[in-house]
């Protein structure tokens, strides 16, 4: 039901906002997105290369923390990069919400 729920809810969001916001946001994702394309590459092409190396299960969750704090700062530069722009728009700034999954 969650899931379901869940694209509703953005679309909502988006049906909030202006022609002019959403075309200056579209742009600006789209920017990001051909700006950062060779930084998200090389951040796959790394984790893949650990991963490919790691011979113990150590190894390996070092390579998931470290791919994990590497998306973690291609994130914050993502805000860094977007808030201003949402600002100028009048909406309000990203913020990372951490959810972490109960563990069993």
């Amino acid at each position: 039901m969650r899931i379901a729920t869940t694209p509703l809810l953005l679309w909502r969001r988006q049906e909030q906002l202006s022609d002019q916001q959403r075309e200056a946001l579209f742009q600006a994702q789209r920017r990001w997105k051909q700006t950062s394309y060779s930084s998200r590459a090389a951040l796959m092409q790394q984790e893949k290369q650990c991963v490919d190396r790691a011979t113990s299960k150590l190894a390996f969750k070092r390579c998931l923390k470290q791919t994990r704090q590497s998306r973690s700062a291609l994130r914050e530069q993502y805000y860094a990069y977007i808030n201003p722009i949402r600002q100028e728009l009048g909406l309000a700034p990203l913020e990372w919400v951490e959810r972490r999954s109960p563990r069993r």
